[in-house]
């Protein structure tokens, strides 16, 4: 059998679980609109890591093109020499 005391305290439970949840989420949201509203000043630290991971992608990328034009260059002389021009 069903014991009604039983499951009047397990409605008790999650009422009380539900609320504390919804505490646990204001607290939360609150935290996050606390964090966005924060201004940062940046620091000579922040600019230097900035500069050095855009220095670093703009290596790779400057690699890239002149492997690309290297390869390029190679293909048209081979176009060049099996075509001549007289």
């Amino acid at each position: 059998m069903i014991d009604l005391s039983q499951t009047k305290k397990l409605k008790a439970d999650y009422k009380a679980a539900y609320e504390e949840s919804q505490d646990i989420i204001k607290g939360l949201v609150e935290k996050i609109n606390a964090f966005e509203n924060q201004e940062k000043v940046l620091s000579i630290q922040d600019y230097k890591n900035d500069f050095q991971r855009r220095l670093s992608i703009h290596d790779v990328e400057f690699a890239a093109a002149i492997r690309d034009v290297m390869e390029g260059f190679n293909n048209a002389k081979k176009v060049v020499e099996l075509f001549p021009i007289k």
